[in-house]
């Protein structure tokens, strides 16, 4: 935190790695209450770092299938967790490359305006879905969005229609923040400086 106050820099959001050790996604009781108070560990922490969200990678084996017993106690465990953590302004995201029937319902499960979605596009764009349709659809759903390509290292050199999902997140008036996960290339500097100018254009 010293760090970001000396360079005035803010931290967006954490993604917690250790989530795909220690989750709610179980059926196990004991398993899931160590998975929540890890997680309300984590939201402390975040609370003490003033980020604005968390990322829950929700990958592979732990892919969000709506008849998969373990769904609905790890949405409510993540539920519970914010609740009791009494941080009524993060946002616990699930990242995940499922499709929108899917997606809907993480968000519906959750039921909690604080538990929704960390929206790839490049990822969703990669998979085959159209990530523009997928956040008129999801609409508040959408709380946290990782900017990238799909089929190239630059912002509007691959298969990404960007225009379209700027339209889309200004559609659903989602103001929170659009995060790079862009490659490095062999030049950072010159990458950054693209993609900045690049989104810019279509905002």
């Amino acid at each position: 935190m010293g760090l970001c106050e000396e360079f005035d820099l803010a931290i967006s959001s954490l993604s917690l790695a250790t989530w795909r050790d220690a989750n709610c996604l179980t059926t196990d009781e004991d398993e899931w209450r160590r998975g929540k108070a890890h997680l309300i560990e984590a939201i402390d922490a975040a609370t003490d770092l003033a980020c604005d969200g968390i990322l829950l990678p929700h990958f592979q084996a732990m892919a969000p299938k709506l008849d998969d017993p373990r769904l609905e106690p790890d949405l409510r465990g993540i539920r519970e967790a914010v609740e009791e953590a009494g941080n009524d302004e993060i946002v616990l995201c699930v990242e995940c490359t499922v499709d929108l029937e899917t997606m809907q319902g993480v968000v519906e499960i959750a039921d909690h305006p604080q538990v929704g979605i960390y929206f790839d596009i490049g990822n969703l764009r990669s998979a085959g879905h159209d990530p523009a349709e997928m956040v008129r659809a999801l609409g508040d759903g959408v709380k946290m969005i990782h900017i990238k390509e799909a089929g190239a290292e630059l912002l509007g050199e691959g298969d990404v229609d960007m225009q379209a999902v700027a339209d889309a997140v200004q559609a659903i008036a989602y103001d929170g923040w659009l995060v790079f996960e862009t490659a490095p290339t062999d030049d950072p500097m010159a990458a950054m400086r693209h993609n900045f100018a690049e989104l810019r254009s279509y905002l």
